[in-house]
C-alpha cells in the first residue's frame, strides 16, 4: 500500500511549497496604508462615528484587499499636497479632473454627491440658464475643491475661497457672501450643526444643479504598487455592494441609496 502512494509525494510536497509561497507573497504585500482627506460631514469626518460612511466603507475594503487602513484628517488644499509627497498614500474623497489625473491614479466611483448653488433668496433668483448670468454675484467656495470643470474655469465669476465648507455656510447666513456652491447634504448637515435652521428658509439651492459628480480615492503615481492597491480597492467595493454591506453601511449613517445607484 505504500509503494504505490509515494509516488504522489513529490507533487503533494510541490503543491505544499507552491501554496506556501502564494501566501508568503501575499503577506508580503500587505501593509499599513497612510490616507488623508479633510472633515467633511456627513461623508467623511473626525467628528463622526467610524469616521463617517465613505471612511468606513475605504476602511473595510482595503481590509478585504490585505491592508489595514488609517486617515488623518486636515485642510483640503493640505491634504492634496500631501497626496503629492512619499508619507501619503491616498487621498480619500476626491472629484475627477483632468489636471488631478495627470499626477493621481483615480479608483472607480466610490458615491455620487450634488452639487449645488445655495443663494439668499433676498436676490430674486431661482434659477439659472448659464453661469454668467450669475457674475454679478460674490461666490463661496472651498479652498482647493473642484466643482464642475464649467464653474472652476468661469474666471468672469467672483469667487472667495475658504478653508472649509462650515466658514462658507456662515458667511452665507450672515450675509457676507451672495451665493455659495456645496454639497446639497454638507450643506443641510452644517444647517444642522450650527442650529441654523431658524435662518434656512432664507435661502435656497437654484436650478439646475451645479452637477452630480462621484468621490473616487487618489493615488500618486509614483507610489510603487499604486496600481495593485487600486486593483485590489477596486475588486473590494464591487464586491461590498454586490454582498449588500455597501448599502448596509451608508444607511447605518444616513445617506441616501440615490448616491450609490449613480456611483455603480
Amino acid at each position: 500500500m505504500l509503494a504505490p502512494m509515494s509516488k504522489y509525494l513529490p507533487f503533494a510536497l510541490s503543491t505544499l511549497v507552491s501554496l506556501t509561497s502564494l501566501l508568503l507573497s501575499i503577506s508580503l504585500q500587505a501593509r499599513d496604508i497612510k490616507m488623508t482627506t479633510s472633515n467633511w460631514a456627513p461623508f467623511y469626518s473626525e467628528e463622526l462615528s467610524d469616521g463617517g460612511p465613505i471612511t468606513e466603507l475605504v476602511v473595510e475594503a482595503f481590509r478585504r484587499s490585505g491592508h489595514q487602513a488609517s486617515i488623518e484628517f486636515q485642510p483640503w488644499a493640505r491634504a492634496l499636497q500631501s497626496g503629492k509627497s512619499s508619507d501619503i498614500d491616498v487621498i480619500m474623497g476626491a472629484y475627477y479632473t483632468k489636471n488631478r489625473a495627470k499626477t493621481f491614479l483615480y479608483s472607480r466611483p466610490i458615491l455620487a454627491v450634488d452639487v449645488a448653488i445655495i443663494a439668499s433668496k433676498k436676490l430674486g433668483i431661482t434659477s439659472y440658464d448659464a453661469l454668467s448670468e450669475l457674475s454679478q454675484f460674490t461666490f463661496g467656495i472651498g479652498k482647493g475643491w473642484a466643482n464642475s470643470p464649467e464653474f472652476d474655469s468661469a474666471s468672469y465669476l467672483k469667487k472667495e475661497t475658504a478653508r472649509n465648507q462650515s466658514i462658507n455656510v456662515r458667511k452665507l447666513i450672515y450675509g457676507r457672501l451672495d451665493m455659495i456652491v456645496i454639497s446639497s447634504e454638507v450643506y443641510h448637515y452644517e444647517i444642522r450643526k450650527q442650529n441654523l435652521q431658524h435662518q434656512a428658509d432664507k435661502f435656497q439651492a437654484l436650478t439646475p444643479m451645479l452637477s452630480k459628480a462621484c468621490l473616487h480615492l487618489l493615488i500618486n503615481k509614483q507610489v510603487a504598487d499604486h496600481r495593485e492597491l487600486i486593483d485590489g480597492f477596486n475588486q473590494a467595493i464591487q464586491g461590498m455592494k454586490e454582498d449588500g454591506s455597501y448599502l448596509k453601511i451608508l444607511k447605518k449613517h444616513g445617506i441616501s441609496e440615490s448616491a450609490a445607484e449613480f456611483s455603480q
